[in-house]
């Protein structure tokens, strides 16, 4: 029987006992006010589950916490799933379960297959959840592989859990980032219709990308958008004025190309990319119900109607030549431009209309998943949410450090403007898909971690992902074998008579492990700590490899125990590959 229930059992007796006993203390106390939380020992010896009730209970009842979890037992109702109840410490309460009612487990995640683990909590609720949204200015890097599959896992686990999830990829088409984009492809572009001497910006984007995307454009329009090299905009790439130039030099194309030119080159810089972005993240285990162009937010007056709404709460005023929000009134640190003194959008402007949009579509969870850079947006954000009248409490933001890649002692660089850095795709091609998603997942999301690329290709022990894949393939391998040695149950057998049988440490550890299961799904639900999920899975996989070790399995000469055996790890292959499937990773069956 799934541990879940197992712990309903328990709330349930103890919700009980409670009624009774505030009956008896003569108080005005009510139970449905006193939060009882069941939890498990870290210590097993003091039993499966475990509550602090009452020393929750002390301050009300004006009794000490003993003398309560004394009268709290003597007040609860016999169950047969229950085999004894201790007093633990100053209070707790601890629950000691049967082993019948363990080794039910068994059978339960026999029957249920992939679905063992799955929860109801979701049911009837919508969550939309952004994730990575970098610019398509570039092709995806090793920074962003950790928001990739932090946010795919996520969802994953959150559908699992029954909610209703929706994955969003917000695409920052229509700011200054894709002028110089189309700047930098342009000037490539030049440079390959033969003209000399261009001045290419440092500010511009470099990288081979670049001159892929010009020579798409030279193949499809020859010298069409070309000019010659000396009629272009002075760029002083030493001057410490280089982002007005690199403006100038933005006014000068679009002047010269005129609207329909440079939307072209706009568009085949713009799509190349996004189309190579689609690609590296699919490839990665990664799919989108959405890609939101942030130009809808200009077709429809988005912007204008949330600047409107804003003025009219009094939230925006003017100083400088520029329309400010007034940010710190809703506990931001300083006041946000959101339209410049050259007339210009700010970035913030056009988010604050994209999250309007978020909420117009009925979600009961907004979830934005960003780099640890942004740290500095959230208040500003939760700031405008709130001034718009947005119900803040539908709307998380989590926090994901962008990894560092390191060869030995040398770190590698990942910026994209200046052209150095080490695709998403070149890790996955280097460790491969399934490692880099799990190194990326086992170390929680808000602190830094060190992606250490040897390790992440060895197929030792010490790598955490071979060691999970080569339980999971130990298990094929044994029911393999039972199978052509004619050692297996039948379907016919009623193979749960022989699971009183496993009463051995390793069994029981074992099975005791099998049942934190939906409650890890419960604990990240609540959480979003899904690097517990890889250290469950870490283990569980330990508690097999321990256990075949030191436990006859196939040589076992009593079939009952063999059986039972069997059984046993079947139900721990079900949870190593629903719990893998969770993080994006297939189950072995043979290494």
């Amino acid at each position: 029987m799934p541990k879940i229930i197992v712990k309903d059992v328990c709330y349930n007796l103890l919700q009980q006992s409670l009624d009774i006993i505030i009956k008896k203390y003569n108080t005005t106390l009510q139970s449905s006010n006193i939060k009882i939380v069941i939890s498990n020992p870290v210590d097993q010896n003091l039993g499966d589950y475990s509550c602090n009730v009452s020393l929750q209970l002390a301050k009300h009842l004006k009794d000490s916490p003993l003398n309560i979890a004394h009268n709290l037992i003597d007040n609860l109702p016999s169950h047969p799933m229950i085999e004894k109840i201790e007093i633990g410490g100053i209070g707790f309460i601890n629950f000691f379960v049967s082993h019948n009612a363990k080794t039910d487990l068994i059978e339960s995640i026999l029957n249920l297959k992939n679905d063992y683990g799955r929860l109801k909590i979701g049911e009837g609720q919508k969550i939309l959840l952004e994730f990575v949204s970098a610019n398509p200015t570039g092709p995806l890097h090793v920074g962003h592989g950790r928001g990739a599959a932090f946010g795919s896992s996520l969802a994953s686990v959150f559908k699992f859990a029954g909610f209703a999830v929706e994955c969003e990829y917000y695409v920052n088409d229509a700011g200054r980032q894709m002028d110089i984009l189309s700047i930098s492809v342009w000037l490539r572009y030049l440079d390959l219709c033969g003209e000399k001497n261009i001045n290419f910006p440092k500010n511009a984007y470099q990288g081979d990308y670049i001159w892929d995307i010009a020579a798409t454009l030279h193949r499809e329009y020859n010298d069409r958008f070309s000019i010659e090299s000396n009629k272009l905009p002075k760029f002083d790439s030493n001057s410490d004025d280089i982002e007005s130039q690199m403006d100038e030099l933005i006014f000068f194309c679009k002047d010269f190309l005129q609207t329909r030119n440079f939307d072209i080159v706009f568009q085949t810089a713009l799509k190349t990319i996004l189309n190579d972005i689609k690609k590296d993240l699919s490839l990665f285990g990664v799919e989108y119900n959405n890609w939101f162009s942030e130009k809808i937010l200009f077709a429809g007056n988005h912007i204008d109607k949330i600047i409107k709404k804003l003025n009219i709460n009094k939230r925006t005023y003017k100083k400088d030549g520029a329309l400010w929000f007034s940010s710190t009134k809703m506990g931001d640190t300083k006041d946000r431009v959101l339209i410049k003194d050259n007339k210009q959008l700010t970035y913030f402007a056009t988010d604050i209309a994209y999250h309007v949009d978020k909420y117009q579509r009925d979600y009961d969870q907004i979830i934005n998943i960003w780099g640890a850079d942004h740290h500095g947006y959230m208040a500003r954000m939760r700031a405008a949410i709130a001034s718009l009248g947005e119900d803040e409490s539908k709307f998380k933001i989590i926090l994901v450090q962008f990894a560092s890649l390191y060869r030995g002692e040398i770190q590698l660089p990942m910026t994209t403007r200046g052209g150095e850095f080490v695709t998403l795709k070149e890790l996955r091609n280097e460790i491969g898909t399934e490692a880099a998603r799990f190194f990326y997942l086992m170390r929680k999301c808000d602190q830094h971690m060190k992606f250490d690329l040897k390790l992440a290709k060895q197929k030792t022990q010490d790598n955490p992902v071979y060691y999970i894949q080569y339980a999971h393939a130990r298990i094929c391998s044994i029911l393999k074998k039972a199978k052509q040695e004619n050692k297996i149950y039948s379907s016919n057998d009623n193979i749960q008579q022989y699971f009183h049988l496993l009463e051995q440490k390793t069994e029981k550890d074992l099975i005791a492990s099998l049942e934190k299961f939906p409650q890890q799904i419960n604990m990240i639900v609540n959480t979003t700590h899904l690097h517990k999920l890889c250290y469950y899975l870490q283990q569980l996989a330990k508690l097999l490899h321990i256990f075949y070790n030191s436990t006859p399995i196939l040589s076992c000469d009593r079939n009952d125990t063999r059986y039972a055996r069997l059984a046993l790890i079947s139900a721990v292959a079900i949870v190593l590959k629903n719990g893998l499937k969770l993080l994006g990773l297939k189950a072995a069956e043979k290494m």
